[in-house]
C-alpha cells in the first residue's frame, strides 16, 4: 500500500474466506456479503487507516440471499461498526 497508496482512489470491501478455492468458478469464497467468511475485514480497514486512505470504499457483494435493501442496511451498519472500532484503536 505504501507504494501504490497515492495512486489509489477507490477500494472494495467484502466478506471473504482466508483460504480460497482456486477452482471456484463464481468467486463465492472470495467475495461474500460483509460479515460472512472467516476473514476479518478490519485488517484491511487498519491498512487503509495506516496509510491515511481518503478515497471511496465500495461494498462488493456476490450471491446475495437476502433482499438487496435488507442486505444493504445490514452491511452498512456492520461497516459503520467496524470503521468506528478501527478508528478508536491507537495508531
Amino acid at each position: 500500500m505504501a507504494a501504490v497508496g497515492p495512486h489509489v482512489d477507490i477500494v472494495t470491501l467484502c466478506g471473504s474466506d482466508t483460504k480460497l478455492n482456486d477452482n471456484s468458478e463464481d468467486w463465492s469464497d472470495a467475495i461474500k456479503p460483509l460479515g460472512e467468511g472467516n476473514y476479518d475485514p478490519k485488517e484491511f480497514l487498519r491498512v487503509l487507516k495506516k496509510h491515511k486512505f481518503s478515497g471511496t470504499i465500495v461494498l462488493h457483494t456476490i450471491g446475495l440471499v437476502k433482499k438487496p435493501a435488507s442486505h444493504y442496511q445490514t452491511s452498512y451498519d456492520l461497516y459503520q461498526k467496524m470503521r468506528a472500532e478501527v478508528a478508536a484503536e491507537p495508531e
